[in-house]
């Protein structure tokens, strides 16, 4: 593969990698985007993801500072990107602040329904749009479940 190639064509190579099990590869054709794109929400979100699984947790401090820069760098760059919005939401939850994980995860859902409520092209060309939002807003409600949980409000869980 060319090392030049176009950051588009290192995203898909990721993926692939990602989809494949193959998360060292992956998280290393992320970085790669990230070198030639430093705002690519889709490859920051994916470093965010990966670091955040199995073999990959992050224990030491300087690694969760920098998966924090790439959540923020993400966040900055879209602030309505509905997973971008999950992933800051776990990431205040597991900082203990509930209130900021709660309105990261309304504000996750209102941006998925102005999707789904929309008729727009993605949904007629992509079967699979609809399910892929439906598979997020559900992961979202388990992020806000586990807030009323932490709360004790059992019964908003």
């Amino acid at each position: 593969m060319n090392p030049r190639s176009p950051p588009s064509i290192w995203l898909g190579i990721g993926l692939c990698y990602y989809r494949l099990g193959n998360t060292t590869k992956a998280l290393f054709t992320f970085q790669r985007v990230l070198d030639y794109e430093p705002g690519n929400v889709l490859a920051n979100n994916a470093i965010v993801i990966i670091s955040n699984m199995g073999d990959h947790i992050l224990r030491d401090e300087e690694h969760k500072q920098k998966n924090a820069t790439n959540l923020s760098r993400s966040y900055q760059t879209d602030k309505n990107n509905p997973l971008t919005l999950k992933l800051v939401a776990e990431h205040f939850f597991q900082m203990g602040q509930y209130d900021k994980a709660q309105s990261a995860c309304e504000q996750a859902l209102k941006v998925l329904e102005s999707y789904r409520a929309s008729d727009s092209n993605s949904a007629r060309e992509n079967p699979n749009f609809r399910k892929d939002i439906e598979y997020l807003k559900s992961d979202i409600h388990f992020v806000i479940g586990k807030i009323h949980h932490v709360k004790k409000n059992f019964t908003g869980a």
